[in-house]
């Protein structure tokens, strides 16, 4: 659970993120805006696709990223996103 959706709950009176403090921890913050996730977001998607890839709203992110077929990304991309992201939220829960 993020601490966004633990201060929503009242569990919680700070919804920041405890790693790099900079912004409130959305599930979108945990997989991809997050410093820590974003510098491993920038070693797999190619440069010229980094801007889409970090602006768009989480289900888009999700549905775009897993969907087959993505030009330029090859074929085992949604495996690639998928292990990434879960990843990201496994080291997140155990940190």
């Amino acid at each position: 659970m993020t601490n966004m959706e633990r201060k929503r709950r009242h569990l919680s009176e700070n919804s920041i993120c405890p790693l790099c403090k900079g912004g409130e921890e959305t599930i979108l913050h945990v997989l991809r805006d997050c410093p820590a996730a974003a510098g491993l977001w920038a070693r797999f998607v190619p440069l010229s696709r980094q801007q889409r890839f970090f602006d768009q709203p989480l289900l888009e992110w999700l549905y775009d990223n897993l969907a087959r077929n993505r030009p330029g990304l090859g074929e085992l991309w949604p495996t690639l996103f998928s292990l990434t992201v879960w990843w990201c939220w496994k080291w997140r829960c155990g940190y």
